[in-house]
């Protein structure tokens, strides 16, 4: 499918974030007030895409048959949560700490990634870390 689940990353990316900042528009752009919900109804409920972008937001991702349906009503999904971006802060917070604790220190995009499986968050990494993974 080509998406990225990192808002704002890539080509790709979730244009219908379950997130009332993202949904709603800018106060700046417009001043009028937007009771709970009016909110719901005038916004969360529209089919367009979000008004604002919440880059750097990771959302649910694919169900468990690898369909991702790009829709804020579908929350499990398309909601950037905590829960969704620990492990993924504490796979980085790893990877960090074994950079930090080695007797050769280098840069983090020379890192020998070869000695680590394969991560099912890979798509998120940043451009600079490159993973030169071979399956055995």
């Amino acid at each position: 499918m080509g998406m990225s689940y990192l808002v704002g990353y890539g080509a790709t990316y979730p244009q219908h974030v379950h997130h009332r900042g993202a949904s709603i528009v800018a106060y700046r752009n417009d001043t009028t007030f937007v009771s709970c919900k009016g909110g719901y109804q005038q916004w969360y409920a529209s089919k367009s895409s979000n008004p604002n972008v919440v880059v750097g937001a990771i959302v649910g991702g694919p169900d468990s048959l690898d369909v991702f349906l790009d829709s804020r009503s579908q929350f499990e999904q398309s909601e950037p949560t905590i829960s969704t971006i620990g492990p993924f802060v504490g796979v980085l917070a790893r990877f960090a700490s074994i950079q930090n604790d080695s007797p050769n220190k280098t840069s983090s995009s020379s890192i020998s990634w070869s000695k680590y499986s394969p991560l099912l968050l890979t798509p998120f990494l940043p451009k600079y870390i490159s993973l030169n993974y071979k399956h055995p």
